[in-house]
């Protein structure tokens, strides 16, 4: 019973890190995203296509409809990962997204961080309100939701590990699957879907 207690307890403590982390870097989480740098891109540049991106440290900014815009990757770097079109259409024709984890994934705080870009960036040129959950109930004040809650009108954007690294649609479930051993990939995985939801890639 005592053991039992204690493997409670110390789960208790990792939920409750992981809630915070998660609400920390949603909901504060500033010099991502959208930056407020005025028309002034600088740093080394290499175009893609007809956008012009600058990396200034380990970030590439780009403008987009007025908007300078931070990313990880530059659109060359994540050419690799493969996405159908039918994507980008179901998340904009959606009333609302719902945007999930397993919160007691081992990348759960790189995770958080990878939401945070998408739902910052998204935000920024999307009207679409945007729910932030997760696929267990670690808190009262965070929905679970999993991709059989998927709809039409409510599509779902789980964020997940697996053994390769990519996008997949599971009827009206986005799937993004990075490799258990890579956590940068969560940031991979996130620039590629805002890439061709803004028409930087296809």
């Amino acid at each position: 019973m005592v053991r039992f207690n204690r493997q409670s307890k110390k789960k208790e403590k990792r939920n409750k890190l992981i809630l915070g982390i998660f609400v920390i870097v949603v909901m504060v989480g500033g010099g991502l995203g959208i930056a407020n740098r005025g028309d002034s891109l600088g740093g080394n540049s290499v175009d893609y296509g007809d956008f012009k991106f600058a990396q200034q440290q380990d970030r590439w900014f780009v403008k987009i409809d007025g908007k300078v815009v931070g990313f990880y990757y530059h659109p060359i770097e994540i050419e690799f990962i493969e996405m159908d079109k039918t994507i980008t259409d179901t998340i904009k024709n959606a009333e609302a997204l719902y945007i999930t984890n397993d919160p007691t994934s081992p990348n759960a705080e790189y995770i958080a961080v990878a939401r945070f870009q998408f739902n910052e960036v998204f935000v920024g040129f999307f009207s679409t309100p945007v729910v932030n959950t997760f696929t267990k109930n670690i808190s009262t004040e965070i929905p679970v939701i999993t991709c059989e809650d998927a709809t039409e009108q409510t599509p779902v954007i789980m964020f997940t590990e697996g053994n390769q690294t990519e996008i997949m649609a599971e009827d009206n479930c986005i799937v993004l699957k990075a490799q258990a051993q890579t956590f940068n990939d969560h940031f991979r995985l996130a620039d590629r879907l805002l890439y061709s939801l803004l028409g930087v890639m296809e």
